[in-house]
């Protein structure tokens, strides 16, 4: 129930805040550093201002079910990516807190985490159905076809977008695109 920073040097709390009403189960800096995402089993996602710890704006809300991934891309308009146990993958406006478009279609089982290219022009999620999808921002299609044939639990795109790089349930790590 608490988003806590704290430095990595000395480990003590610099803030710690208590607005969710249910476990945080994803937390995920903004690009630039100013703004924190967190995702709640309460079904809502919150932004922080990472520099006083204070709460911005009201919840955004679009989920039924508990929030698992949470992903910030800064570009303007800043917009946040999240997945839930409603297999719904979902772009949110972080300014007017409202969802973009349709929720991104593909994945079959839970989402358990999500990813925005550098570049903010495309997303990947992977889930625990045996797939991994990318997405245009912009289009909301699917990108190819599926890059993965065993449950992946994390996703992430190298610092140049040129490459991505999952973890999975089988104990491996694949690299490519």
């Amino acid at each position: 129930m608490l988003v806590v920073v704290s430095p990595p040097v000395n480990g003590r709390h610099t803030h710690k805040q208590a607005l969710h009403s249910d476990w945080v189960e994803s937390v995920a800096f903004s690009p630039d550093g100013a703004c924190i995402i967190s995702g709640s089993y309460d079904n809502t996602i919150r932004r922080w201002d990472a520099a006083s710890g204070t709460a911005i704006g009201e919840p955004l809300q679009g989920h039924t079910k508990d929030t698992l991934a949470t992903s910030h891309r800064s570009h303007s308009p800043p917009v946040v990516l999240t997945s839930s146990l409603d297999l719904m993958t979902k772009l949110f406006d972080a300014t007017l807190g409202t969802v973009i478009g349709e929720p991104l279609q593909g994945h079959t089982r839970t989402v358990t985490s999500v990813a925005f290219s550098p570049d903010g022009a495309s997303v990947i999620a992977g889930s625990y159905g045996q797939t991994i999808r990318l997405w245009g921002v912009v289009s909301g299609t699917t990108i190819g076809k599926s890059l993965r044939d065993t449950m992946s639990t994390s996703v992430a795109f190298t610092p140049d977008g040129t490459y991505i790089t999952s973890g999975s349930d089988d104990k491996t790590i694949d690299y490519g695109m």
